[in-house]
């Protein structure tokens, strides 16, 4: 028994420093292995840059609050704008628009526009008797309106991984009149739309709104509610031109 014991100590031992000695081995080759995985980084880091000496990582650049305050300012609108919705006509309009933002995301608002009406030559030519008067609808040469805008999104857009483009949206409800050349001059209209601004710099914004105005109109003696939508575009000026982040509301406390 002794005899055995001694004999299955031995090997045991033989075991061991075996085992040792693989690893021992093994040791030195993992070296290379790393060195080509370190070099292989390199060449990767190599080909994500460009000429700008830079990354792509360190290339887009990483927005952590809004570039635009719109609390406490005053916004000029510009404005150009046309009907979509009218198969037999299409006013075109000139006018502005101003708002005031109580914080960045509640403002009141109040715009208009004038300007002329066009007959649409397409839908004239189907006219089978050119004796006989073609109705025109209401031709439509002005509007106007006061409300509410409220602006619940911000975005970022990366352009190339090189610019970011900041924008809003916002909704728009309120009262206001359409001004035809037929029937009342005036009619009473509900406005609600939606639109979107496009941040340029510390001041200056691109503007884009869709406005429908369901309005009152008499024709042929009945009351009618028709729908003028309205597509504008301007530029927005905000005053004071500048701003300071010390005014910016982040989670309801200044």
């Amino acid at each position: 028994m002794k005899r055995t014991g001694l004999v299955a100590i031995s090997v045991l031992a033989m075991l061991a420093s075996t085992t040792a000695t693989a690893d021992d081995a093994a040791a030195p080759a993992a070296a290379p292995a790393d060195r080509d995985l370190a070099k292989e980084d390199e060449e990767t880091q190599e080909a994500d840059e460009t000429g700008t000496g830079k990354t792509l990582q360190e290339r887009i650049r990483a927005v952590s609050r809004r570039v635009f305050l719109k609390r406490q300012r005053f916004e000029l609108v510009p404005l150009f704008g046309f009907t979509t919705n009218d198969p037999l006509n299409r006013a075109w309009s000139f006018g502005g628009r101003a708002s005031w933002h109580f914080n960045e995301e509640l403002a009141i608002d109040v715009g208009g526009g004038g300007g002329f009406n066009q007959q649409l030559q397409d839908l004239r030519i189907l006219n089978p008797d050119e004796d006989a008067p073609f109705p025109t609808g209401q031709p439509q040469i002005g509007y106007a309106d006061a409300g509410v805008t409220f602006s619940p999104f911000y975005g970022k857009l990366a352009l190339m991984a090189e610019q970011v483009a900041h924008f809003d949206g916002f909704i728009s409800g309120g009262l206001g009149a359409v001004f035809t050349e037929t029937g009342s001059i005036v009619n009473p209209a509900f406005e609600i739309g939606l639109g979107t601004r496009v941040f340029l710099s510390r001041w200056l914004t691109l503007r884009a709104d869709l406005r429908n105005y369901t309005y009152t109109a008499d024709v042929g003696g009945k009351l009618t509610f028709p729908n003028s939508l309205i597509v504008s575009i301007g530029a927005g000026i905000h005053f004071p031109l500048d701003f300071d982040y010390s005014s910016e509301v982040i989670g309801g406390k200044e």
